[in-house]
Order: structure tokens, then sequence, then C-alpha cells
């Protein structure tokens, strides 16, 4: 079989066809958080340290 130049799909630079969409993300569109994950971190191990050092005073409280 003789494959002939008329045969196959068409190539043509010129076409003029829909456009592909553009689906990057825009900068508008991505969601901000109210804090970093080092924020969120330090917040976390603040709130069990004051949990920690109120249990302490409370069972460490030596009454005479």
């Amino acid at each position: 079989m003789a494959y002939g130049r008329g045969i196959g799909t068409i190539q043509d630079p010129n076409l003029k066809g829909p456009a592909m969409s553009d689906k990057s993300p825009r900068q508008s569109m991505t969601k901000k958080s109210g804090k970093s994950l080092k924020e969120k971190r330090a917040a976390k191990h603040a709130k069990s340290a004051a949990k920690a050092s109120s249990a302490d005073a409370l069972f460490n409280d030596k009454k005479r």
C-alpha cells in the first residue's frame, strides 16, 4: 500500500478554530489562609504549654 500526501489528518497551522481556554490558576483565585503553617504550629504549642502550666499549678500547689 502506498500512502499519499492526501491521506491522514490535516495539520494546517493557519487553520482558524476554537482556541483552547487558559486554565491556569490566577493569583486572585487562589485561597489565602489566615495564618501560615509556622504561625499555626506556634499557636498550638503555646496553647498546649499554657494548658500544661495551668495543670501543674493545680496539682503542685503545696498547702501547709
